[in-house]
C-alpha cells in the first residue's frame, strides 16, 4: 500500500498527480490494482473522492495490449461508491 497523503494539493479542484510507481506481483493471480483518491481535511477526516480498479491479469494476458510497443498514458475516471456508475 502506498499512501501519498502528504502530497495533497490545497484548494485545487482539478489536481494532477503525475507519478509513477513500480510494484512486483505474481502472474497469473495478481490482485487487481485499486487506486483511491481522497480529499485532504486536517480536522474532520479525509473523504473518498473516487476510485478505480485495474485488472492486472487481464492487462498482462491481453494479446492486443502485449503487442503495443510503447504503452500509452492511460487516463481513468474515478468512481464513488455512492454513484450508480460501476
Amino acid at each position: 500500500m502506498v499512501n501519498r497523503r502528504d502530497q495533497y494539493q490545497l484548494d485545487e479542484a482539478n489536481p494532477r498527480f503525475y507519478e509513477c510507481f513500480e510494484f512486483t506481483g505474481k502472474f497469473p493471480g495478481a490482485s487487481p490494482l485499486e487506486i483511491e483518491a481522497y480529499d485532504y481535511d486536517d480536522m474532520f477526516g479525509d473523504d473518498l473522492i473516487g476510485k478505480t480498479v485495474i485488472d492486472l491479469d487481464d492487462r498482462l494476458y491481453c494479446p492486443e495490449w502485449r503487442t503495443i510497443e510503447d504503452k500509452p498514458v492511460e487516463y481513468r475516471e474515478l468512481y464513488h461508491p455512492s454513484t450508480s456508475l460501476a
